[in-house]
């Protein structure tokens, strides 16, 4: 899979200041993973802490998704659930 394509989910890089946006919400990483499945956090949501990543981070995310993730997914063929994936430096 190619890089990820941020332009067609973003109108510009100061979206990424938005807290958590629906845009990013829906950003597939690779065939089996959102961001939204990484960036999920209900101290976040209940403390109103943004806890969106980076463009770098999103890039890396992604990485690791190709070369972990699916590639382990693909190994034992089943499903795998990410229960925290990313916090952000206001989270932690």
């Amino acid at each position: 899979m190619n890089d990820i394509q941020l332009s067609k989910h973003l109108t510009s890089s100061s979206a990424l200041t938005l807290s958590h946006s629906n845009k990013l919400d829906d950003l597939r990483l690779t065939e089996h993973f959102k961001l939204s499945e990484f960036t999920k956090s209900s101290t976040a949501s209940a403390r109103k802490i943004d806890n969106t990543p980076s463009l770098d981070v999103i890039s890396n995310l992604q990485q690791l998704c190709i070369r972990v993730l699916e590639p382990l997914r693909e190994y034992f063929n089943c499903p795998i659930i990410i229960g925290s994936g990313y916090r952000s430096p206001a989270l932690n």
